[in-house]
């Protein structure tokens, strides 16, 4: 996930502390197993003692009273979306949950960020912006105030949501479109960002070849954007692809890095749909050819997610790529 700043430093930081196996005590966590094949935890580990351990039998077979230290649980909050892409003048009814309280009630806060947000999670973000504008919203739970979780994000413009993949920066097309950076965060594994926009001659007779020129691949990872909140209604998600980093013919069944293909059949998935489309016939395996693939997607409770997922097995994997992403009403 790169979607959270904070988390991302957090873990850079780790990577940066080269922390090594020294830098542990090592536990036997043996006590806890049930049986090999089972997750099930024994509750007479010596660490974890349960609330109802009252008493224990001694040798003899007589009751004692004794004091048992009880592991308290602490108060969690959760959220169904830690992220979210939010359309200027959509708002969303925000949701969350408790753990460990009786209390499950929360009070939401707007901790920065345009818009606001009511103390049971009314959202509601400015009626229009005219490029992203991050913000992050807070859930902090009324049984424990030191229980919180967050909800973080961009609040985008209004109409057809369009994404130039890949790129660091906007991108203006000859229909006067523009295009998103590709800032606003992705799920997904192993990526790499690849810029193939120079030299523009190569380009020559594509039009728009900026948005073709950037993508995003994968080493056999799904690329998956969103949720996104949008009015309900009927979209049109358009997938657009080219295989930019080559020339003349490519062979969609080459091979590389354990089984991994550059091409063949990938699923354009729209809210759990997935629909097969074979990029590398659509392109007809030629270098710099666009090409685009279609889904239509439903949206019933304000919430979009779309993706590109690999298709395959072991013996030929497909390595995913996109290179600019439109979700646009019908």
């Amino acid at each position: 996930i790169n979607r959270d700043p904070a988390l991302n430093a957090a873990l850079g930081e780790i990577q940066g502390a080269h922390i090594t196996q020294a830098n542990f005590d090592i536990v036997d966590e043996s006590s806890f197993i049930v049986s090999p094949e089972s997750s099930r935890v024994n509750p007479a580990n010596g660490y974890v003692v349960p609330a109802n351990f009252a008493q224990l039998n001694g040798i003899d077979g007589k009751h004692r009273k004794i004091s048992i230290p009880i592991a308290i649980q602490p108060v969690l909050v959760g959220v169904p979306h830690e992220a979210l892409l939010i359309q200027a003048g959509t708002p969303y009814q925000l949701t969350a949950w408790v753990n460990n309280a009786s209390n499950q009630q929360v009070k939401w806060t707007l901790a920065s960020g345009p818009g606001a947000v009511s103390e049971s999670g009314l959202y509601t973000p400015p009626a229009a912006v005219t490029s992203p504008k991050p913000y992050v919203l807070t859930a902090t739970a009324e049984a424990d105030s030191s229980a919180s979780s967050t909800v973080r994000g961009f609040v985008i413009p209004q109409g057809a949501i369009r994404i130039d993949v890949g790129s660091p920066t906007p991108f203006r097309d000859s229909r006067n479109n523009v295009w998103m950076a590709d800032t606003l965060g992705v799920y997904s594994g192993s990526y790499a960002n690849d810029n193939q926009t120079y030299p523009g001659s190569k380009w020559v007779g594509i039009q728009d070849a900026y948005l073709f020129g950037w993508n995003k691949y994968t080493w056999g990872d799904d690329i998956v954007y969103g949720p996104f909140v949008v009015p309900n209604g009927t979209y049109q998600v358009q997938f657009l692809f080219s295989e930019n980093n080559c020339t003349g013919k490519f062979n969609t069944k080459r091979q590389f890095d354990g089984h991994l293909e550059t091409g063949g059949v990938l699923a354009l998935e729209a809210n759990g749909k997935d629909t097969p489309f074979d990029v590398g016939k659509a392109l007809d395996e030629e270098c710099l050819k666009p090409t685009t693939g279609t889904v239509t997607a439903t949206v019933t409770n304000h919430l979009l997610t779309v993706a590109v997922r690999a298709t395959g097995s072991d013996a030929g994997h497909q390595a995913p790529f996109l290179s600019a992403l439109a979700i646009v009403p019908k």
